[in-house]
């Protein structure tokens, strides 16, 4: 068994599912409920936000969730139960208290009193109820239900402020999946009564929830308009309407920052340098973002990704160094290991070290596999946001070349890759043996590597049977002395396999025009919504 020498203690502050940061509140304890959004004087004041992709406009929890919708959107309509507080723990939300019984197999919340939906009924416990059992229904495409449903034993609800969750195994980080910082939207609250009363197709045509707006109109994949919500039971924000655009085209949402047509807009490295220049703010979250590559297929015989030698070939011939000085101008630093940060309490320099550049080995490893003259396959290249990821793949794609792997770019809609990644078991044909592209942040390893180096997961790219022991150890560990070094076990053999390789670690940068302030990272997420510390510049 693998062990580290040296672990380095301590969640990052800054933490996510998908890039970077906008706005900061949790609506927490020092929440006024009775304080007014500014933007409620005077004239009435628009906030708009561009963002790469969108995804269909179902808010409903068994949808395939598109990251970046729920975190620029679905979560200021829908609240979730808690957050991520200071630090990397769970932070308040809807429930304002939560206890783990020592076992770690029993999770107890308590709800906030007199928080209501935007229809005006009450929120209770069996909202919440309704909400995790539904995203556990046979026909759900909830990213994160296979976990769920192998580790949820029951929901019940003693009282109305109650939420009691039974776990089939010890779990210290279950509370995770009822916050935002992954890249499911389990955790965010839908009504049941309404949806009773209504219908579920009446609330998915125009839902409601308990959150800082109100939706108002959606154009599916092209954007949404959203109207704050007076009576708010947090803190406000300060516009009175939301907008949220899709502009894929980064000159595009540059241009529009720079002529005020967008407030805040995602951008590279080479844009933010740009914009430095001309004077447009951008704020960076350094080494927020894990990029990586993920190679389909690894189980199946025929297809190359089966031999070790031809994955860790793939590896060496990658120079990180170059992409994180030339592709992504300073702003990126070469990674080992996928969803391990160095901030990680199981990070170990030594065990996770990304692979030298070396192209020669690389080619001796293709000839030991039998592939001296290389062979062929396909890169998935859809924009995510915080990473240009056609670019890099082009990069990736030169590299192989150079070893003699012909790699055939595929531009795809980032929603209907998602939609293959949670389509479940079989995997679908047109993955198989092929490249894809992750862009993840998060400071929990459990939680991430449920999401794609278990088996068991919706995912499923990664089927190892020796690397799911070691996930589950490092999940069911409840004290830190235990956890560190198992988690950090699990990290190098995922290094170790090359299904899913470190890339880069990226900064996460936001440009803000100037006729907004009151930007500030966020800890514990880099979703925006709700945008309650953002106002109009004077």
């Amino acid at each position: 068994m693998r062990r580290a020498a040296g672990l380095l203690v301590g969640l990052a502050a800054i933490a996510v599912v998908v890039v970077i940061v906008v706005v900061a509140t949790s609506g927490g304890d020092d929440a006024d409920p009775g304080a007014t959004g500014a933007a409620a004087e005077g004239t009435p004041t628009q906030l708009t936000v561009a963002v790469e992709s969108l995804g269909s406009g179902d808010f409903d929890v068994k949808a395939n969730a598109d990251e970046l919708e729920v975190g620029f959107v679905q979560a200021g309509v829908l609240d979730p139960v808690l957050t991520v507080a200071e630090g990397g723990g769970p932070g308040p939300g809807l429930a304002e208290s939560w206890e783990m019984d020592p076992d770690g197999k029993r999770w107890t919340f308590k709800l906030r009193e007199g928080v209501k939906f935007h229809d005006g009924s009450e929120l209770s416990s069996a909202d919440v109820k309704f909400t995790l059992d539904r995203a556990l229904e046979d026909d759900s495409k909830a990213i994160n239900r296979e976990v769920l449903v192998e580790l949820v034993k029951e929901v019940s609800t003693p009282d109305a402020q109650t939420v009691v969750v039974e776990l089939n195994r010890p779990d210290p980080e279950f509370w995770a999946y009822l916050t935002i910082t992954k890249a499911g939207n389990e955790g965010l609250v839908m009504p049941s009564k309404y949806i009773a009363d209504n219908g579920i197709e009446a609330w998915r045509e125009k839902p409601i929830g308990t959150g800082a707006w109100k939706f108002d109109a959606v154009e599916p994949g092209v954007s949404y308009e959203l109207s704050l919500n007076p009576d708010y039971w947090g803190d406000k924000p300060q516009f009175d309407t939301l907008r949220v655009v899709k502009v894929p085209e980064e000159e595009s949402r540059v241009a529009m920052v720079k002529t005020g047509e967008a407030d805040m807009v995602f951008v590279s490295a080479d844009a933010a340098n740009e914009l430095d220049a001309s004077g447009i703010k951008t704020f960076k979250v350094p080494a927020a973002i894990n990029t990586t590559y993920g190679l389909w297929g690894h189980w199946d015989p025929k297809h190359p990704f089966n031999d070790i030698d031809v994955r860790k070939a793939l590896s060496l011939a990658i120079n990180r160094e170059e992409l994180a000085d030339e592709l992504f101008s300073g702003f990126a630093t070469p990674a080992g290991a996928y969803m391990t940060f160095p901030s990680n309490d199981y990070y170990d320099e030594t065990e996770l070290a990304p692979d030298a550049f070396d192209p020669d080995a690389a080619k001796e490893l293709l000839a030991k596999a039998g592939y001296a003259d290389g062979f062929k396959t396909k890169i998935y290249a859809s924009q995510q946001a915080g990473t240009d990821v056609p670019s890099l793949a082009q990069a990736i794609a030169g590299y192989w070349e150079a070893i003699g792997v012909d790699a055939e770019i595929v531009p795809i809609e980032h929603t209907k890759i998602g939609e293959w990644y949670n389509s479940g078991l079989p995997t679908p044909k047109e993955l198989m043996g092929t490249v894809s592209f992750w862009v993840m942040t998060s400071p929990l390893t459990t939680v991430a590597f449920n999401l794609v180096h278990d088996s068991k997961a919706s995912v499923h790219q990664s089927r190892f049977p020796d690397l799911d022991a070691l996930i589950k150890k490092c999940q069911e560990a409840i004290e830190p002395e235990e956890k560190q070094p198992e988690c950090l076990e699990a990290a190098a053999m995922s290094h170790d396999k090359y299904v899913l390789p470190g890339l880069l670690y990226q900064d996460a940068i936001v440009a803000v025009s100037d006729q907004v302030s009151g930007y500030t990272a966020l800890p514990g997420t880099a979703l925006p919504a709700p945008y309650t510390t953002v106002t109009r510049a004077e």
